[in-house]
């Protein structure tokens, strides 16, 4: 399983400058929800769901940018405030930081780290055979 082409990421077009880390939002592969970072009050990552004919949202996470579902819309990746990768549930439970990254760390070798993750690790922080 390769997680990052699993929730629809070519590691190649991944740009891990500035503007990419500021990404608001993402929906699931069966387009049931949408996960989504809010800015100011409430600051955090949010899942939305249609339930009906409304929407409801709730917070799943105080921080993160840059969240992607995973293709079974079971899991969530996404870059930490601390700039860690992690994972979680969509509920927001079971989050697990998968790729810790010093915060010094030049944004050259955050993108070299997550393309690293994308091609040998499943959701779970699993190594895979390549």
């Amino acid at each position: 399983m390769d997680v990052c082409r699993d929730a629809g990421i070519e590691p190649s077009s991944v740009d891990m400058d500035a503007t990419s880390l500021y990404a608001a939002y993402d929906w699931s592969p069966d387009g049931a929800a949408f996960v989504f970072r809010r800015f100011f009050d409430d600051e955090g990552l949010w899942v939305a769901e249609k339930t009906g004919e409304s929407w409801s949202a709730s917070r799943i996470a105080t921080d993160g940018w840059s969240p992607r579902w995973s293709a079974a819309v079971d899991r969530i990746l996404f870059v930490a405030n601390s700039g860690d990768i992690d994972v979680m549930d969509p509920d927001g439970t079971d989050r697990d930081t998968v790729i810790e990254v010093p915060a010094a760390t030049a944004v050259a070798e955050l993108r070299g780290a997550f393309e690293e993750f994308c091609a040998s690790r499943d959701l779970d922080g699993e190594m895979v055979a390549p």
